[in-house]
């Protein structure tokens, strides 16, 4: 039986939950208030990327990281996993 993972749909399916993940955050972001808001805008004082991703270049910048790190870490991991499934057989 062959245990190998197809690196397309492991890229897709990893990308675009990156992303889901991505747009979650920056509406959660969008909405914080009180105590949560202040504190953030002090990680954002101190050179944390928080608030940036709240304007529409900071969107795009960050939506493509997403996208990028979600095939970044398929690569990885399907290389990885094809490996060690091919030596076990």
């Amino acid at each position: 039986m062959d245990h190998k993972l197809n690196f397309t749909r492991v890229g897709w399916t990893v990308s675009v939950f990156a992303i889901v993940m991505h747009v979650i955050a920056m509406v959660r972001m969008a909405t914080l208030t009180g105590q949560a808001r202040a504190f953030m805008e002090q990680l954002a004082g101190l050179g944390h990327p928080g608030f940036s991703m709240l304007n529409v270049s900071g969107a795009v910048i960050m939506l493509a990281e997403a996208f990028v790190y979600g095939w970044v870490l398929s690569a990885i991991f399907v290389l990885l996993y094809n490996a060690f499934m091919s030596k076990g057989q």
